[in-house]
């Protein structure tokens, strides 16, 4: 019995009478050589995919088949898996496994691989831990992370999440995450929602592993000699003008990467864990309902007739399966789509209550867009409470922090970032633990430590934190003891202290 799944990249599972399985695909000859040099370069390979067979493809000389039997006393496609797995570990492995594979390819750690469901397996070691592997990747890192690439990730997660047999290579190109969503048992069904709703896969990985595995993913030696991480172009990031920065290049020696393992069992929070649901960031496949098109949302100047402002809507409706009743919402959302933000933001404001609380996401998005494009920064927060990070992030990037001070919005977030701003050193140490971990918080949480006057404390956060900080250390400090006229004595002490970090 042969299986066969995807557009682009078609992989095939190949089930023998002996209960054995291969999975293969064609490729160019072209392909062939780069796939085989990879094979002889990169040894880390194995322990996120399988290997790589190839043979000639009968009467066709152009083609090479790259195939791989599966051992089926260890390994299984993950498809099959998936169909008999019922119980919540065998869940958690699949979302262990598919998570921290995902997550590396957006970091841009290991090569890009389909999101084909036929292109995983699960594999069994000697311990009985699981981990799942890719069959077919390319030979480079993923260049872009786009609306679509994202929405196929979350696609192709919640696909494994169902037992169902209705889901298969049958109707998987015509389904959607919430088709997925609306078939999970409750447990499940919450912890697919936090994925459904993020904007990135970095949100997906902190929110699901330990703190200590996703630093350890982090931390993960890049597969790729000179490799890049993926530009986001994300629809929330480019209408924003949030396009990720500059990415990082890393040379790694084979035997680092053969080095470095996480430990399977400590890696996903518990699907049944019982966590409240955190609402984490609304999800993005294709933003802006408004019929935005990305460019126009970055500053074209150009105005749309009136006729071509109808058939953008018109398709964006289409594609989302978006349904709009409200006569009101509906002009909000042209005018907003033509950069008319000012008009757009006070016909949202006389919205009835009704029809704000039955907001569809993509809609609540358009209107969160709409009020930080006005600098209405409150009314984007009651709109979209969540939405506290991306705001920040906007305010950082157009230097325009300091209007934190200014929101009445009552998150940590906000407040963190207000704290920084006010030079309110001990808010800043008490909401520390309660926002996301990031380079410019690391060097607000430094700071405040300084000048709250606990050095030991600023010493080992730089121990545990990142070494790398021990220079904007010594500089705070040096600031400090100015202002505060440290005698020579003490400051020499300090500084021997920040040396021998």
């Amino acid at each position: 019995m042969v299986r066969r799944l995807g557009d682009d990249q078609v992989i095939e599972i190949n089930r023998t009478g002996d209960e054995s399985y291969t999975l293969q695909t064609n490729i160019s000859k072209e392909e062939s050589v780069s796939k085989i040099d990879k094979q002889k370069v990169y040894r880390g390979t194995k322990k996120h995919f399988t290997k790589l067979f190839e043979r000639d493809v009968p009467n066709k000389p152009d083609l090479k088949e790259v195939y791989y039997d599966l051992d089926t006393d260890t390994e299984m496609p993950l498809d099959m898996y998936r169909l008999s797995s019922n119980d919540k570990q065998s869940k958690q492995d699949i979302l262990d496994g598919l998570m921290e594979l995902l997550f590396l390819v957006s970091e841009g750690k290991i090569y890009n691989i389909e999101l084909n469901p036929f292109n995983f397996i699960i594999s069994t070691d000697e311990k009985g831990d699981k981990r799942v592997k890719a069959f077919y990747r390319q030979d480079r890192e993923l260049s872009e992370i786009t609306d679509e690439w994202l929405l196929q990730v979350k696609k192709v997660i919640g696909y494994f999440l169902v037992s169902d047999t209705k889901f298969s290579e049958e109707n998987y190109s015509k389904l959607k995450p919430k088709d997925f969503y609306l078939e999970m048992e409750e447990g499940i069904a919450e912890q697919y929602l936090k994925i459904m709703r993020s904007t990135s896969v970095d949100k997906m990985a902190s929110e699901w592993f330990t703190e200590r595995v996703y630093k350890q993913l982090k931390g993960f030696p890049t597969m790729l000699r000179g490799a890049t991480k993926p530009k986001n172009v994300t629809s929330m990031d480019l209408a924003l003008g949030l396009e990720s920065e500059v990415g990082y290049t890393e040379e790694v020696e084979e035997e680092e990467v053969e080095e470095e393992v996480t430990e399977p069992k400590e890696k996903g929070r518990g699907l049944f864990s019982g966590r409240k649901l955190l609402l984490g960031a609304i999800v993005l496949a294709t933003v802006l309902v408004l019929g935005l098109v990305v460019a126009k949302v970055l500053g074209g100047t150009d105005e749309v007739e009136e006729k071509e402002e109808e058939e953008i809507v018109e398709e964006k409706e289409e594609d989302l399966n978006v349904e709009m009743v409200d006569a009101d919402l509906y002009e909000g959302i042209i005018k907003a789509s033509v950069q008319k933000y000012g008009e757009a933001a006070e016909i949202f404001k006389e919205l009835d209550q009704e029809v704000v609380d039955n907001l569809t996401e993509d809609e609540r998005v358009s209107i969160y867009l709409t009020y930080i494009k006005e600098g209405q920064y409150d009314e984007a927060l009651e709109v979209r409470e969540e939405g506290e990070e991306t705001l920040v992030k906007y305010l950082k990037r157009k230097d325009k922090i300091e209007d934190v001070t200014g929101i009445e919005h009552d998150g940590d977030i906000i407040n963190f970032e207000k704290a920084a701003v006010e030079e309110n050193w001990e808010q800043v140490l008490e909401l520390k633990d309660k926002v996301p971990d990031r380079e410019d918080r690391q060097v607000n949480i430094l700071k405040a430590y300084v000048y709250t006057g606990e050095l030991d404390e600023a010493i080992k956060y730089v121990k545990d934190t990142d070494e790398e900080l021990k220079g904007t250390l010594e500089k705070e400090y040096d600031k400090y003891a100015k202002q505060e006229k440290v005698s020579k004595k003490a400051k020499k002490k300090a500084k021997n202290k920040i040396k021998d970090i």
